[in-house]
């Protein structure tokens, strides 16, 4: 019973430490992500894989689908990192839509950390602008959840805006005001085919 006390502070001060080390933007350790490598306990950009990542988010945000990305960094021959992991090989495996998501969605890209879902902005210098790490992961979001970022950015209330189509050519509708508005001088909204 001591052991386990002694092993259960053990793991508690780890864990404070990793905490007091991402709140201080510093990694915490584990594996490093594509594009970076671990240096005296500090991830830098890893020269051979940063312009990968770069492409890869450049076109995931230009719209090409994950499976493509993945089908060109195959062509190219570019598989994820090989690592040796208790005495065995793990990694050097192709690249498949959901391992180029992965990076997309990893946050440590643009510069920053997660600890305890919480994100702290990293000390690492970043391999993409916030911006473009924005636009890539708009992409690949789910078409439900992309619907509803468009309703979050849209100030004006179009309900039904991505939703409606033309019932005779299929084009999406869009919202026009009419002339005539409501009592606080707001327009109606109707919808006509783009």
């Amino acid at each position: 019973s001591g052991s386990i006390c002694a092993m259960l502070a053990a793991t508690e001060r780890t864990m404070e430490s990793r905490q007091q080390r991402a709140s201080k933007g510093e990694w915490g350790g584990g594996v490093d992500a594509f594009g970076y490598q671990a240096v005296e306990g500090a991830l830098v950009p890893n020269c051979a894989e940063r312009d990968i990542v770069v492409r890869m988010f450049t076109d995931v945000a230009a719209g090409m689908p994950a499976a493509q990305v993945a089908a060109w960094l195959r062509t190219e021959g570019i598989r994820t990192r090989q690592r040796e992991r208790n005495g065995k090989t793990v990694g050097g495996k192709w690249f498949t839509s959901d391992s180029v998501k992965a990076v997309i969605r990893n946050v440590v890209h643009k510069g920053f950390l997660v600890h305890n879902e919480q994100l702290f902005r990293g000390e690492h210098q970043p391999i993409v602008s916030e911006e473009l790490w924005e636009r890539a992961n708009r992409a690949i979001a789910p078409k439900a959840d992309r619907r509803l970022l468009r309703l979050e950015e849209d100030k004006h209330g179009h309900l039904l805006k991505g939703i409606l189509v033309c019932g005779h050519c299929g084009s999406a509708l869009t919202p026009h005001p009419a002339s005539k508005k409501d009592a606080d001088g707001r327009p109606y909204l109707y919808y006509v085919c783009s």
